[in-house]
């Protein structure tokens, strides 16, 4: 797939799922650091900070938009474009390739993923449940009808 929907894993993308915004917020950090560097004296020193930790959030929270977008746009998917999805978020970091234990636990976007695959795997269980007890259910209606018949 090409052009807006594809799924792009190469690059950049095979080791940050948002090599963008990682770049953005470790521009922003060097312009703190700079800031903060250069500053004068103590009130200097936080203003310098409060501006690109103010950008910090904002690009966090348009990360976590974008995947909330994501999630609703590739769960829709065909189901091969889907597993790929859901493989790529369960094995590339959201923003910084960091070692295994420094690396954030909880991304709510994996946590997802895995509840929603979870989730078919229940569903396939529950659908063949319930194909056998309406099944039995279908049976012991007709048997109750028949007796019901019989004895009026």
């Amino acid at each position: 797939r090409h052009g807006a929907d594809a799924l792009v894993s190469h690059g950049l993308w095979s080791v940050s799922r948002h090599p963008n915004f990682a770049g953005e917020m470790v521009f922003h950090v060097g312009v703190m650091l700079a800031g903060i560097a250069g500053a004068t004296s103590a009130a200097a020193a936080l203003l310098s900070a409060l501006a690109p930790s103010a950008f910090l959030g904002v690009m966090r929270g348009a990360t976590r938009r974008l995947e909330e977008r994501q999630l609703l746009f590739f769960e829709r998917a065909p189901p091969e474009l889907r597993d790929r999805w859901r493989a790529y978020v369960q094995s590339t970091p959201r923003l910084f390739p960091l070692p295994a234990a420094v690396q954030p636990r909880a991304d709510p976007i994996v946590a997802e993923v895995e509840e929603r695959q979870e989730q078919e795997t229940r569903g396939d269980e529950i659908a063949g449940i319930l194909g056998i007890t309406a099944g039995a259910g279908a049976v012991t209606a007709a048997v109750g009808l028949i007796g019901w018949l019989l004895v009026s």
